[in-house]
């Protein structure tokens, strides 16, 4: 037979093995039961794992895909930076954009602090009366 934990050759009447001192089940010691039921143990182990791993694998891919989306919003907020050398409003709009598809959201809104006040700088995917409304409560 062989030991669970480090798969040293056990003698039959042992009951630790002599290599890890790991305590053998007496399902374990039995050499008739441990034959027929180690390939279902084995192939009930590798069914685990390979679920482990196609979870980790979906893992990995949603976070590669939110990493890309990321990415392209970075890429494309710089892009608009580049461009807009004096006028800051194509920048703001960029954001509140790329905001909005990032985190899943409805609608998005920058503000800017002026003296005692806040101004909305952008608003995206606002309809026009909430804006006129949300510009006249402040």
């Amino acid at each position: 037979m062989h030991c669970p934990n480090c798969d040293a050759d056990v003698p039959a009447h042992h009951k630790t093995c002599p290599n890890c001192k790991t305590m053998l089940k007496a399902s374990e010691r039995d050499p008739v039961a441990n034959r027929a039921a180690g390939p279902a143990r084995r192939a009930a182990a590798t069914t685990a794992d390979s679920a482990d791993l196609a979870a980790g694998n979906v893992r990995l891919a949603q976070q590669l895909a939110e990493a890309r989306q990321q990415q392209a919003a970075t890429r494309e907020i710089l892009r608009v930076i580049g461009e807009s050398h004096t006028d800051v409003q194509p920048v703001f709009e960029t954001l509140a954009e790329n905001a909005v598809r990032l985190c899943g959201a409805e609608h998005a809104s920058i503000w800017r602090v002026d003296g005692q006040l806040l101004r909305v700088v952008v608003t995206y995917n606002v309809s026009a009366e909430r804006r006129a409304f949300i510009e006249r409560s402040l």
